[in-house]
């Protein structure tokens, strides 16, 4: 036996059908007769007054068509959209509704103090089984809201131009009114200059302007015509002043209105946003309970414009939800007796308060199909309850009549509607039982929807409603997640990192409702009702493969519903840029520079930029620079671009290349000084400087100047105006960074050529004495250092200007800046004469002029000789050729050369060497080649210039035996004479040796220096005329070994060059014969061609002429 889904137990089932007493078919016969005469009644309704005016009273009168009165005993409902307002003459809100029933057939529902939401709303009229709904239309004939009694017009009038304004302003009116002004026999409309629609409502501006003169104390007259006419109060206000449109009082009150509107939303809005807070907190605490318990919500009622305007109401409604399997535990007789004494405790306390209230219950059930479900309700009479339903399928046939089908009645009391089509309902109980259940058989998806008993006892003026919301109870299916895509297997919900994603999971609901519940990483991250959940958040790169799992929980189903997808967020590339190796980058270093991008999905190009231009690009997630080697050129900033479909990403850093700084010098001039500043451009940008250094224009070195610690240097300026160029030349700074360059020098050098301005400079290798020859054309020449412009030169004597042929050229000569001989770019001035006479041969003064200055020279022009001989000869033998040196003589005035003689003791005739040209050096040297091993030469130098090809000099040739075979000789390898290199013999010797130890007590002619490597070391020998060594600083000379020199003194002229030979690193020995005569022998062939006139100077009439031989001023 199963027990029957009720709220009475006393009824069962018996194999699938319902068993009923006796006396339930004779109540069924009886309300099957009174059905067939209630069939065919119908209502119509309407509203009085035709004028529905806001704070008025509104009546909706309902007529029962083919009735003469109406019978109290059927039932008389009130509904305003889905609501019940009144039920058989129960207000629900009895101070807002009332009901009348006439004499006749009709009833009303009179709504007192009419508001906006009384208006525009479906009202329905049911007596018995017959019902009609309508909405009441608004429109300008059928509704007025009059200008408010405060309204007042402002007549303003303006005596200088004898005009007058009248305005109106009507804040709230309907319809659209036409208002006239009346001022003596004339009536004039006003003008409509601006409106606004709020709602239903309007706000006008409305205004006049008379021209015509009128007196101040005029009589105005102002009227508006609605639906009704309305006078308007007139204001004379700065009646005969100046016109202003808008009233100044009217403006502030509007601001204050304004500003107090402000405030009290201000507060509103705190007030709400502290009850949200709270609400948030409490459905927090109370999420669990909150998921226990269904909505009272039905899918298939639509929104409605109105709704009841009871608030008492919504304090006491009680809310369950209950399925058709729990159903036994709801209705137990405990739950019965409990919920009796609330509702009576309910009843009571409306009793007390002398108000007519209402009671509302909800119940959810769900019910499978061909089941039977009986919903309970009281009634102690047929008119004392009522069932109506709302569900969407047809189960009546439509009223033609009805505007719109609501709530359709299924009985009344214990009769249920005729017109209903569904043959599985029916209703059982009895009056005294206080019982009018309505049962549903063979539930069906037909049978959904919300039923409603409405019913009230006698003694109790409350209304009580139980409200059932039926459901079909069926699982939740097709669970997924919205946007997901199939790809490799895998389901796949797509994003974009740092965009909002939305995961919609979606379920076709059931019956009782499920949960959803979205979770990840085992943990539940949402809940959502209603078929769907939705969770938004703001992925990144680490969401990406993220797994989130969507669950449909019902209370049917053994399992949860379970829908998986795996994100795929797309990003854009993520770039790595390893650490360069190695850590510092040098110039002429090789590195690398390398960019790895990650994305998703894959790279599509990636790109490396230099100072904002492409140097490289790639299709490849992967790509380097390669420095093969630095250069300081490349460093900059380096940019590594990477792309996708989601977008670009750049990463950058500035490479530092250190290099050894490039010096750039500059300069400030000022009157006394120069200011030099070294400027250094290198990485990194910490300098030292060390000294400066001055060199010719010719790299010759000059000195060196110590500048400040910052790279300064200071050169002063020369006092002297004939020295102002020593300053002059290339000026070098060195600075470093602690960078070598590529060959190691840690210092790297700047320069800078400073040309001071100045006049010409007459440079130090001037000749002051220049020479020349009686009769004879001279070439006076001066050397210039000029530097600023052309030179204008001039030579005078005695004062004199004299006009001789000069010419110019640009040479290289010699200067000494600051004590030092080096190499200038000089100009060489030739002044032509002829030297005609004996008082040519002074001096002479060259002026030489440019843009700045003059500078002068004086040149003393002497008579010109022959070059006087040379000096010091001595002959350093070798093998196969003797290596000849000596010292210039006098060159005579001019230029001179060399040539030496020489032949065997047996030969004739002298052999010549081609001519050597003067150096201008202290010593000169000659190689005379064509020598034969061990035999005896006689050598000699001879000189000549210009004036005489050759002169005859009064000096000695030289004896000297070359080498032959090596011997040992002890004397040049013991010590200390072992490091011997040669042996000078000194013809004339002016230095005075007072450290050489000496041989002999007779005095010295001839003296001997030995000298080494590194010059003189002390040791010296010397001979006489008479003596023969016999010991060398104690060294012993033995008879049987070749360890002796032989040196035979014999008397010689005194200018008889003798020299000793030897050879460092050699075992020699040299024979000197001191006792061999000079030959003489012409420096021509002809000796009358030497001693012919032209080898002597004629000079008439010169006095105190002097010839200084010797004085070398070359």
């Amino acid at each position: 036996m199963q027990k029957l889904a009720m709220t009475s137990g006393y009824r069962y089932r018996l194999n699938g059908t319902i068993q009923y007493p006796v006396e339930f078919a004779v109540v069924q016969y009886y309300r099957n007769i009174k059905c067939e005469c209630i069939t065919h009644i119908a209502v119509f309704w309407t509203y009085e007054p035709e004028v529905i005016r806001i704070g008025e009273t509104l009546a909706l009168v309902c007529t029962v068509a083919d009735v003469d009165i109406i019978d109290q005993g059927l039932i008389r409902q009130w509904t305003k959209g889905p609501e019940l307002i009144c039920y058989n003459g129960h207000p629900i809100d009895p101070i807002k509704y009332s009901e009348v029933v006439t004499n006749e057939n009709q009833f009303k529902l009179q709504i007192n103090n009419v508001t906006e939401s009384d208006l525009q709303c479906n009202y329905q009229c049911r007596y018995s089984f017959a019902t009609q709904t309508k909405k009441i239309e608004i429109s300008r004939h059928n509704f007025e809201y009059p200008p408010a009694n405060s309204t007042k017009a402002t007549i303003k009038s303006n005596v200088s131009d004898e005009s007058s304004t009248i305005q109106l302003h009507l804040k709230k009116v309907h319809p659209m009114p036409n208002c006239t002004v009346t001022v003596g026999d004339s009536q004039m409309s006003l003008d409509i200059v601006k409106h606004h629609t709020n709602g239903i409502y309007y706000e006008v501006y409305m205004i006049k302007r008379l021209a015509n003169s009128i007196k101040c104390n005029g009589d105005f007259e102002v009227s508006c015509q609605l639906i009704k006419n309305y006078s308007i109060a007139v204001e004379n206000k700065d009646l005969c002043k100046s016109e202003a449109f808008t009233d100044d009082s009217e403006i502030e009150n509007e601001l204050l209105v304004s500003l107090l509107t402000c405030f009290m939303v201000l507060i509103v809005v705190i007030m709400v946003s502290g009850f949200l807070i709270f609400k948030k907190r409490l459905k927090r605490r109370d999420s669990d309970q909150e998921e226990k318990n269904g909505k009272d919500t039905n899918n298939d009622v639509e929104s409605q414009p109105c709704t009841s305007s009871s608030t008492i109401s919504e304090d006491i409604i009680s809310t369950t939800d209950v399925n058709f399997e729990e159903k036994e535990n709801f209705l137990s007789q405990d739950m019965n007796t409990i919920s009796g004494f609330l509702k009576l405790c309910v009843i009571n306390v409306m009793l007390l308060s002398g108000k007519d209230m209402y009671i509302s219950n909800t119940k959810n059930m769900f019910v499978g199909t061909q089941e039977t479900v009986v919903l309970n309700c009281t009634c102690f009479k047929e008119n004392g309850s009522s069932w109506r339903v709302l569900k969407t399928s047809t189960v009546i046939e439509p009223d033609k009549n009805e505007s719109n089908q609501l709530y359709i009645p299924y009985t009344q009391g214990l009769l249920l509607n005729p017109k209903l089509k569904n043959p599985n309902i029916n209703i059982s109980g009895d009056y005294e039982r206080g019982e009018c259940n309505l049962i549903i058989r063979n539930f069906s998806a037909d049978d959904t929807g919300t039923y409603k008993c409405e019913y009230w006892e006698a003694g109790v003026t409350s209304v009580i409603i139980d409200t059932y919301n039926v459901y079909l109870r069926s699982p939740p299916s097709n669970l997924k997640i919205q946007n997901s895509i199939d790809k490799d297997g895998k389901k796949l919900l797509r994003g974009i990192e740092k965009i909002n994603l939305t995961i919609v999971c979606t379920v076709n609901s059931g019956k009782p409702e499920e949960t959803l519940e979205l979770q990840t990483n085992g943990s539940t991250i949402q809940r959502g009702r209603e078929g769907r959940l939705e969770y938004s958040f703001v992925p990144t790169r680490k969401d990406n493969q993220q797994s989130f799992v969507c669950y449909a929980f019902s209370e049917i189903l053994d399992n949860p519903l379970v829908y998986t997808v795996e994100l795929d967020i797309l990003y854009k590339p993520e770039l790595i840029i390893p650490k360069i190796n190695p850590p510092t980058l040098i110039e002429g270093n090789s590195t690398k520079l390398c960019c790895r991008a990650y994305g998703n999905p894959n790279i599509q190009t990636i790109e490396w930029k230099k100072n904002g231009e492409s140097v490289l690009n790639d299709s490849d997630s992967y790509l380097c620079l390669e420095f093969i080697p630095l250069n300081r050129s490349d460093a900059g900033n380096y940019t590594c671009k990477a792309t996708n479909i989601v977008g670009q990403s750049v990463q950058s850093m500035f490479y530092k290349v250190l290099y050894p700084p490039v010096t750039h010098i500059t300069r400030l001039s000022f009157e006394h000084k120069i200011i030099l500043t070294c400027n250094p451009r290198g990485e990194p940008i910490q300098y030292t400087f060390a000294d400066w250094e001055h060199r010719s224009e010719f790299k010759d070195y000059i000195r060196s100047l110590r500048g400040t610690e910052d790279g300064k240097l200071t050169i002063y300026k020369a006092g002297s105006i004939s020295r102002r160029h020593e300053n002059d030349g290339v000026y070098t700074c060195k600075s470093s960074n602690g960078i070598p360059d590529i060959h190691g020098d840690l210092y790297q050098k700047g320069s800078i050529l400073i040309n001071d301005e100045g006049p010409p400079i007459f440079v130090k290798a001037n000749k002051p004495i220049q020479f020349g020859q009686y009769s004879r054309e001279i070439n006076l020449t001066v050397l210039l250092y000029n530097k600023f412009g052309n030179i204008q030169a001039n030579i005078s004597k005695e004062n004199k200007t004299l006009n001789t042929q000069t010419t110019m050229e640009k040479i290289a000569t010699n200067d000494v800046l600051h004590n030092v001989n080096v190499t200038v770019n000089g100009t060489k001035m030739t002044f032509k004469m002829v030297l005609d006479k004996g008082e040519d041969f002074k001096e002479y003064t060259i002026t030489a002029c440019n843009q700045i200055g003059c500078n002068a020279y004086t040149v003393m022009i002497r008579s010109a000789n022959s070059p006087e001989p040379p000096t010091n000869v001595s002959v350093l033998p070798y093998e196969t050729y003797f290596k000849v040196s000596w010292f210039p003589g006098f060159n005579g005035g001019f230029s001179q050369t060399f040539f030496i003689e020489y032949k065997t003791e047996t030969e004739e005739v002298w052999r010549q060497t081609a001519s050597v040209m003067d150096n201008m050096q202290h010593t000169m040297t000659a190689l005379l080649y064509d020598i034969s091993p061990n035999t005896r030469y006689y050598v000699q130098v001879l000189s000549n210039n210009k004036i005489r090809q050759c002169i005859r000099n009064k000096t000695n040739f030289t004896l000297v035996l070359s080498l032959g075979e090596s011997v040992e000789n002890q004397l040049y390898q013991s010590s200390p004479f072992q490091n011997a290199a040669a042996v000078y013999h000194v013809l004339i010797q002016n230095e005075t040796y007072q450290n050489l130890p000496a041989l002999s007590q007779d005095d010295q002619t001839h003296q001997m220096r030995l000298y080494n490597e590194n010059g003189a070391n002390g040791q010296s020998v010397s001979y006489s005329n008479r003596s023969v060594l016999s010991q060398v600083h104690g060294l012993e000379i033995g008879e049987s070994s070749l360890q002796y020199a032989e040196v035979i003194f014999e008397d010689v002229p005194t200018m008889q060059e003798v020299v000793i030979h030897g050879i460092a690193d050699r075992t020699i020995y040299s024979d000197i014969d001191f006792m061999a005569q000079h030959v003489g022998q012409p420096c021509n062939r002809s000796e009358s061609d030497s001693e012919s006139d032209d080898d002597f100077l004629y000079v008439d009439g010169i006095e105190n002429f002097v010839e200084k031989r010797g004085n070398n001023n070359s």
